[in-house]
């Protein structure tokens, strides 16, 4: 039994469910910290793998000890640099993807399917985790929000 200042973590086990597990020299505790904030952000362009720079607010915000390509936002094909108002008239289909349940449709120009982004985070973060075992590691994650 786990005492009260104990600390867990989520292992995924082969069925895909996460499970609670103390962290211990078995485990590497990850720390995932989204990148900071850039002028797209706010002016609520759609940024997807386009790499612009952060604004003054993102550069306070930066503080990642690890940074993996593989963690980076979802690539939206060819929504990227489109204004969320303007996106649905002006790529309806690319747009009705984006918005869709359905986990394995990639996004038309290019873009990811959320199975896609899942794997390549998934794999990154196991990676990860095994390289850092017992020790707590930081990461700058570049994941959308939405």
């Amino acid at each position: 039994m786990l005492g009260s200042n104990s600390r867990v973590a989520a292992d995924l086990g082969c069925n895909g469910n996460a499970q609670s597990v103390p962290i211990g020299i078995a485990y590497a505790e990850i720390v995932v910290v989204r990148h900071g904030e850039t002028e797209w952000n706010a002016d609520k362009r759609i940024q997807g793998h386009l790499d612009i720079e952060l604004n003054e607010i993102g550069r306070r915000q930066a503080t990642a000890v690890i940074k993996d390509p593989s963690l980076r936002e979802r690539n939206l094909g060819e929504l990227q640099g489109l204004r969320h108002a303007a996106a649905a008239r002006v790529c309806p289909k690319a747009f009705k993807v984006l918005r869709s349940q359905k986990t394995d449709r990639e996004i038309p120009g290019g873009g990811e399917s959320i199975d896609q982004v899942y794997q390549r985070s998934t794999t990154c973060l196991r990676n990860i985790s095994m390289k850092h075992k017992g020790r707590p590691s930081q990461i700058n994650s570049l994941a959308e929000r939405y």
